[in-house]
């Protein structure tokens, strides 16, 4: 999915995909992780100009992260 992170359209898409992640953790009490997901689902609203896939590679692993401490 994050492949197809290209372009406004792409990116648009994803970003509603990780923020309808992001309300899924936060009912399951995963707040961190919900936080994580809502920043990155904002942050790619507000920024679908440019190539914004490393971003979200370096976002999925701070998700790890935080998943493996959790």
């Amino acid at each position: 999915m994050v492949i197809d992170a290209r372009g406004a359209t792409g990116v648009n898409r994803f970003a509603d995909r990780v923020n309808s992640v992001a309300i899924l953790a936060e009912s399951c009490d995963e707040l961190t992780i919900a936080d994580i997901l809502s920043g990155l689902a904002a942050s790619l609203f507000r920024d679908h100009d440019r190539d914004v896939r490393p971003f979200i590679y370096e976002q999925l692993d701070r998700l790890h992260g935080a998943q493996v401490m959790h």
